[in-house]
């Protein structure tokens, strides 16, 4: 089951594409992916007017990691030294750096056999309280 629970105040904030398929596709094959029944997906926005900033997360109730393999996961993530493994991470975070000139930010958090979280956070200045655009292109 994919859930999403969005707030209509983040819908027009500019994001680079292929951000959210590799992620999606990562709690699918890496969480749920054995789960014949209540697996669930969860995509969520939210605007955190307080510090002007935009958070997307992804949540599955999948398999999880532990905290050894979790470090290993954000080690790689960030520094990319096996560019063909774990290669949706490492460019969702590295299109984030770049698009968002080192603003943005990507976390994991996970559980064992409970629940993984991607949580990213996006700078909003440039944008509206409404969710308009102002003066920024992708």
């Amino acid at each position: 089951m994919f859930v999403f629970d969005l707030d209509e105040s983040y819908h027009q904030i500019c994001v680079p594409g292929l951000i959210l398929p590799p992620l999606v596709e990562n709690s699918v094959s890496h969480g749920v992916g054995m789960y014949l029944k209540d697996a669930s997906v969860t995509i969520r926005t939210e605007y955190d007017p307080e510090n002007d900033r935009g958070l997307i997360q992804i949540e599955d109730n999948g398999e999880g990691m532990t905290e050894e393999k979790l470090r290993e996961v954000l080690y790689e993530m960030k520094h990319s030294t096996h560019p063909e493994q774990k290669i949706g991470l490492s460019n969702v975070y590295a299109r984030l750096d770049t698009f968002f000139c080192g603003q943005a930010s990507m976390e994991i958090s996970s559980v064992p056999n409970v629940k993984t979280v991607i949580t990213i956070s996006l700078p909003c200045s440039g944008i509206s309280v409404s969710g308009e655009a102002r003066s920024q292109e992708v």
